[in-house]
């Protein structure tokens, strides 16, 4: 992992710095050219991926502020990914595929009440941008793709707790 981006990481888990760093790695993932740079985008999406710990404590402590910022900031990275999410190239792809729409998943765990339902929402709304691109790839004649299926169906909500 490229040293900047494992600071961003850090201060993730900071409760002072959380805000500017989801903002930060927001802001890398919603550049418009981060595709023509694998390696970084291979790296940014480890970050993200090794901030599963911090995303199922923020669900646990019911932290709405928190968990608006890492759906917001899951969110970015699953849309950036569409084209691998939706024709995944390797075994690492589906693989990466699969733990990214399980945390995003593990997020509609976060309790609703009336006051705070947007962090639900929000994911909900995710898996639906999902599955219409699968549905556009099916209806263009594509079909189904194998990763994409194999993604959701070997990825257990609480698989990635351990």
């Amino acid at each position: 992992m490229m040293p900047h981006i494992a600071l961003v990481a850090m201060a993730v888990r900071d409760e002072q710095l959380f805000d500017d760093a989801v903002d930060c790695l927001v802001g890398v993932f919603n550049r418009s050219d981060i595709n023509k740079y694998p390696k970084c985008l291979n790296d940014m999406v480890a970050t993200v991926l090794s901030l599963s710990d911090s995303i199922f404590r923020t669900i646990e402590e019911e932290d709405e502020d928190a968990a608006n910022g890492m759906v917001f900031l899951l969110v970015t990275v699953v849309d950036c990914l569409r084209p691998m999410i939706v024709n995944p190239e390797s075994s690492e792809q589906i693989q990466c595929c699969a733990q990214l729409l399980t945390l995003l998943l593990a997020c509609a765990e976060f309790p609703d009440t009336c006051m705070n339902e947007s962090v639900s929402q929000s994911t909900l709304s995710a898996f639906g941008l999902v599955s219409e691109w699968i549905r556009e790839e099916f209806v263009a004649g594509h079909g189904f793709s194998e990763g994409v299926c194999v993604a959701f169906a070997t990825s257990p909500v609480f698989s990635l707790r351990s």
